[in-house]
C-alpha cells in the first residue's frame, strides 16, 4: 500500500479531527445538526384548512395564520369585514381580495370559514397545497354550537327555543326550528355541510358514504378535537413544520354551565340520530386517525410529551405576562430547536381571528377599499 506523504496525513488526521468533533458535539442534539447541515425536509407553505364549527378550528386558524405571517405567504382573504370567504356552496371569486402580486397568482393559504368547493379552491391555489381539516365529537360538538350560537351569538331560530332545558325541547322536533337554509343551521350536521357534503343524502345512506370517501381522497389530514396534541405533532410531521409553529392558545371557548350539563336520559342518542351525517362522519375519520398514529414509531409518543410540557410552558408565560417579565426560553430536544417566546408572541397567540385577518390585509398591501 502507498504511504501518504506528511502532508497527506496531516489533512487526514485534521478531517478525522472535525468529523470527530462534529459527532460528539452534535449527536445529543439533531435540531443543532439540522441547523448546520439543513433540515431533513423543507416546510410545506401551501394550505388548505377547512374551518368546521366549534371543533377548536379557530385555535387552528391562529396556528396557521402566524405561520402564514412569519414566512410571508399570501392568504385568501374577504373583501367584507368578516371571517367567511363564501356562506354556502357557491363560491363567489368577487367576495375575495385579489391576490397582493397580481390577479394571475395563487396564494400560499387559505383558513376562513368556507363551505369546501373544491372546484373554486383548486382556482386559487397551488397544485401542491395539503388539505386539512378538524372534527369533534358530534353530540359535543351539537351541545358547544347550540348554547354558543344561542347564548353568544344570538342567532334567532336558538334564541326562540323556549323552556327550561331548550335542548331537551329542540330534540322533540328539531325541524319546527330548523332554519331553511341548510347553510344557516349552526345544529344540523354543521360539520358534514362545512366540507360541502348536500343535504340532500344525509338520508342516503350510499350516497353520504360515496360523500365521505370523496373528502377522504381529497385530504390529506383530518385532525380530531379530542386528541388536540397528538393531531398537532401529526400536522407538524406532515408539514414539516417547527414545535414553535403548532403551539397555540385556544380560542372562542365557552365555559358555560349549560354545555357540562349531564344528558338527560335519551338525550345523548337524541343528538346522535340527529346528527348521524355527522356521526358517519366523525367515527370514519376517527378511525382512519388511529390507524395513522398506530403505524408511528414509539418516540411519537415521547414528541407529543414534549410538546405538550412546552405548550403548558407558553400557556403560563403568555397568561401571566407582565411588561418587565424576561422572555421565555424553551430549550431545544431532539424535536425541537431552541426558541423564545416574547411579549410579542402571546400577543399573535391570543390575537383573535378577524382582527389577525384584518392584521394580515395590512401585511399584504391590499387596498381593501
Amino acid at each position: 500500500m502507498k504511504q501518504l506523504s506528511k502532508h497527506q496525513r496531516y489533512l487526514l488526521t485534521g478531517m478525522i479531527s472535525t468529523s470527530v468533533f462534529l459527532w460528539f458535539y452534535l449527536s445529543d442534539n439533531q435540531a443543532k445538526l439540522e441547523t448546520i447541515l439543513g433540515p431533513k425536509c423543507a416546510a410545506r407553505t401551501h394550505v388548505v384548512f377547512v374551518k368546521t364549527h366549534k371543533t377548536a378550528s379557530s385555535t387552528v386558524t391562529n396556528i396557521i395564520q402566524r405561520f402564514g405571517l412569519k414566512h410571508h405567504l399570501s392568504f385568501v382573504l374577504p373583501k367584507y369585514p368578516e371571517n367567511y370567504l363564501w356562506f354556502d356552496s357557491n363560491a363567489f371569486i368577487d367576495r375575495l381580495l385579489p391576490h397582493p402580486n397580481g390577479t394571475d397568482k395563487k396564494f400560499d393559504l387559505l383558513c376562513n370559514h368556507a363551505i369546501y368547493n373544491r372546484f373554486a379552491i383548486t382556482k386559487l391555489m397551488h397544485n401542491n397545497t395539503a388539505y386539512i381539516t378538524i372534527l369533534r365529537h358530534p353530540v359535543n360538538q351539537f351541545l358547544s354550537a347550540f348554547y354558543f350560537y344561542r347564548t353568544v351569538y344570538k342567532i334567532p331560530y336558538l334564541v326562540r327555543i323556549p323552556g327550561p332545558n331548550p335542548v331537551e325541547e329542540y330534540l322533540k322536533d328539531p325541524a319546527k326550528y330548523e332554519p331553511v337554509s341548510n347553510y344557516a343551521s349552526y345544529t344540523n350536521n354543521r360539520m358534514t355541510i362545512d366540507l360541502g357534503i348536500p343535504r340532500l343524502v344525509f338520508d342516503q345512506p350510499a350516497l353520504l358514504t360515496g360523500f365521505i370517501n370523496k373528502i377522504d381522497e381529497e385530504f390529506d389530514f383530518v385532525m380530531i378535537m379530542e386528541y388536540f396534541a397528538e393531531s398537532l405533532v401529526l400536522l407538524k410531521r406532515l408539514m414539516c413544520w417547527r414545535m414553535e409553529d403548532i403551539i397555540s392558545m385556544r380560542m372562542n371557548i365557552f365555559d358555560k354551565d349549560e354545555v357540562n350539563m349531564p344528558l338527560k336520559a335519551g338525550m345523548f342518542n337524541s343528538i346522535k340520530k340527529w346528527a348521524h351525517a355527522d356521526l358517519e362522519l366523525y367515527e370514519y375519520f376517527y378511525r382512519k386517525f388511529w390507524r395513522r398514529i398506530n403505524q408511528m414509531k414509539q418516540d411519537f409518543w415521547r414528541e407529543v410529551e414534549i410538546f405538550k410540557e412546552i405548550q403548558l410552558k407558553v400557556e403560563n408565560y403568555c397568561l401571566n405576562l407582565n411588561a418587565s417579565q424576561d422572555l421565555l426560553l424553551i430549550d431545544g430536544s431532539e424535536w425541537n430547536d431552541r426558541f423564545l417566546v416574547s411579549n410579542e408572541t402571546c400577543k399573535l397567540l391570543n390575537m383573535k381571528e378577524v382582527k389577525f385577518m384584518n392584521y394580515l390585509r395590512t401585511q399584504q398591501k391590499i387596498d381593501v377599499n
